[in-house]
C-alpha cells in the first residue's frame, strides 16, 4: 500500500505560533519552507513562521498555497486552507441570477 502521508503539515501552536512539519526528512522541503517563510524551530522538528506575531493567519495562508504551488501535499487547519470548499447542491441557487 503507498503512503499517503502528506509532504507538510501546518498548524498552530501555542507556543510558537504557525509552525510547519515535513513528514519526510528532506534537504528540498527544509529548503521550501525557508523559502516560504519558516525556520528550523531549535532543538524540535518544527518550522515556525518568521516573526510569529505579524499577521500570522494571513502569512500562513500564503505559506500553504506556495507549498501546494510547489506541488506539495499539505495538510492544514482551515483557518490556514485558501482553498474553495466543494460547493453543494443546497448552494447552487445563489449563482443562478
Amino acid at each position: 500500500m503507498a503512503d499517503t502521508r502528506p509532504h507538510i503539515t501546518v498548524t498552530h501552536d501555542a507556543r510558537y505560533g504557525v509552525v510547519a512539519a515535513a513528514s519526510y526528512d528532506s534537504h528540498v522541503a527544509e529548503h521550501v519552507l525557508r523559502l516560504v517563510g519558516f525556520e528550523r524551530l531549535p532543538g524540535t522538528t518544527l518550522y515556525g513562521l518568521t516573526d510569529p506575531h505579524h499577521d500570522p493567519v494571513r502569512r500562513g495562508s500564503q505559506a500553504v498555497q506556495s507549498l501546494r504551488a510547489a506541488q506539495y501535499t499539505v495538510t492544514t487547519e482551515a483557518s490556514y486552507d485558501l482553498q474553495p470548499s466543494p460547493r453543494t447542491g443546497a448552494d447552487r441557487h445563489l449563482l443562478i441570477g
